[in-house]
């Protein structure tokens, strides 16, 4: 979505009727730019996605735990967000497993951000880079597998992993 505009005839259900969210707001014409940002996914059953650059990611419910997902990414190239930009934000918190399959190479600033459920990550040997605090604040991260291949591990990257026991 580039633009949204709202014109000055809104058709409400009944004539003279403004929805509750609304009254005491007058409305008559403004413009909304969306930036599309590489969190833009398009959503397939809520639990499932891809980003802007086709890379693939998957929630698979946990079978141990119906509560947990396990976050499987996967296509050619890298991840970028910002801060709290993933699409799966929303399920952060039940997040225990990460699983990035081969293709990816890079991982950059903040990819895993806060993912604060996140037991263990499985990292594939074409991954050459790890951004800026790329699991900063993941405080429940035990394993971590670091691929030979990797060339630059970003500052702050394992910052406040506290349960971190192996790399």
């Amino acid at each position: 979505v580039e633009e949204i505009i709202l014109g000055d005839e809104i058709p409400w259900e009944e004539e003279n009727s403004v929805p509750e969210t609304m009254e005491g707001l007058c409305v008559e014409e403004a413009t909304m730019t969306v930036v599309a940002s590489e969190a833009e996914m398009i959503a397939e059953d809520g639990l499932s996605g891809t980003l802007k650059n086709g890379i693939a990611w998957v929630l698979d419910v946990n079978e141990e735990d119906a509560s947990t997902y396990t976050l499987t990414i996967s296509g050619e190239g890298e991840i970028s967000f910002n801060q709290e930009e993933h699409p799966w934000w929303n399920y952060v918190s039940s997040i225990t497993e990460v699983v990035v399959e081969s293709g990816i190479t890079k991982l950059r600033n903040y990819a895993f951000h806060k993912h604060d459920a996140l037991v263990s990550v499985s990292l594939p040997d074409t991954l050459t880079e790890l951004g800026f605090g790329v699991f900063m604040g993941c405080v429940s991260l035990k394993n971590v597998n670091l691929p030979e291949g990797l060339t630059s591990l970003g500052q702050y990257a394992f910052y406040e992993c506290s349960s971190l026991e192996e790399i």
